[in-house]
């Protein structure tokens, strides 16, 4: 993801961190002259937060392809394996009254806006000619080369999801965020963090 091309539209490849949609919600807009948006957005921050089933263990993710799609917020993005941790939590969310996100599960890599949309697939298509995406040969799965321009030698980092290359295939989530997504993806702001118990083994 620090691949940026450079943008055409001003809101085309902003930077935001990595991360899986569990939900989206619309939170009533903070008012300075009221004390009920402010309440109302506590109680949906509350109501997300126990939502997460008490004890909630650590996530592990892994990549299945690399798609292009026909949406600004899913322009080029990881289509995710939907282990059974995922899915369970995504379905406590959805008890406590959270909509179902689109292409659930998936990790966003690039934004880029409407009017470049035939940059989505062109860029998708480089990205596998550079093998910076290489796919499984069972076809059910791709992993990263997160190494890319300036990388050190040498500095590959090993881990959950690492191959033994230092290319990504997945990654355990230890963390869930409640994100203010108003405005631009730039300026999003992190509400919370959830810290998620480490898993046995």
């Amino acid at each position: 993801m620090n691949r940026h091309p450079e943008p055409g539209a001003a809101h085309s490849f902003p930077h935001f961190h990595p991360h899986v949609t569990l939900a989206t919600l619309r939170l009533p807009i903070a008012s300075e002259s009221s004390s009920e948006p402010a309440a109302a957005r506590a109680s949906t921050m509350l109501t997300l937060r126990e939502a997460i089933p008490l004890g909630q263990r650590a996530v592990p993710v892994r990549f299945a392809r690399v798609v292009a799609g026909d949406h600004y917020f899913r322009s080029v993005f990881v289509a995710l394996a939907p282990s059974p941790e995922l899915v369970r939590l995504r379905a406590a969310l959805a008890a406590a009254g959270t909509p179902h996100p689109p292409a659930f599960p998936h990790l966003s890599l690039y934004y880029i806006a409407d009017e470049e949309a035939h940059t989505r697939e062109r860029l998708l298509q480089e990205l596998e000619r550079e093998n910076v995406i290489r796919h499984a040969a069972n076809g059910q799965e791709v992993v990263l080369e997160c190494g890319g321009p300036g990388a050190v030698a040498g500095a590959d980092v090993a881990g959950p999801g690492m191959t033994d290359r230092g290319a990504l295939a997945g990654f355990t989530g230890t963390q869930i965020w409640i994100v203010d997504c108003e405005g631009p993806v730039e300026g999003w702001k992190v509400l919370d963090k959830i810290l998620l118990a480490k898993s046995d083994g």
